[in-house]
């Protein structure tokens, strides 16, 4: 894998934010079949407390987040993040229970979806 994202700074003006998050409301629905589109498949966004993203960033050779989607039994599409290091390489949390679950790790998925609990701002 190529290390470019080691370089990217990732940010753009929050206009551009903006345009892009407008378009993706306006098209999103055409991007499903409209049996299901009334089912909130496709979420307007997802937030993730800090402490879930503090974890990520602390594991060792963390450089960055990488953002995989992933669905559910009811369809609905879910951001599912994991650190990545400088090799691209996906890093996932060590779980206290994951000997007893077992289970290898732990990954940071469970957000707070909108639609339903949208924010109160429209930015970007």
């Amino acid at each position: 894998m190529s290390t470019e994202f080691l370089q990217a700074t990732n940010l753009i003006p929050l206009s551009k934010a903006k345009k892009l998050k407008d378009n993706f409301k306006l098209k999103k629905k055409d991007l499903i079949n409209p049996k299901i589109s009334v089912k909130d498949v496709i979420p307007d966004s997802e937030t993730f407390n800090r402490s879930a993203i503090d974890k990520l960033l602390a594991l060792p050779g963390c450089v960055g987040i990488r953002i995989y989607t992933g669905m559910d039994d009811e369809d609905k599409l879910h951001s599912i993040l994991v650190g990545v290091n400088d090799k691209g390489e996906d890093l996932i949390i060590p779980s206290t229970t994951a000997s007893l679950a077992g289970e290898e790790g732990e990954v940071v998925e469970d957000a707070v979806r909108c639609p339903p609990n949208c924010p109160p701002s429209t930015n970007p």
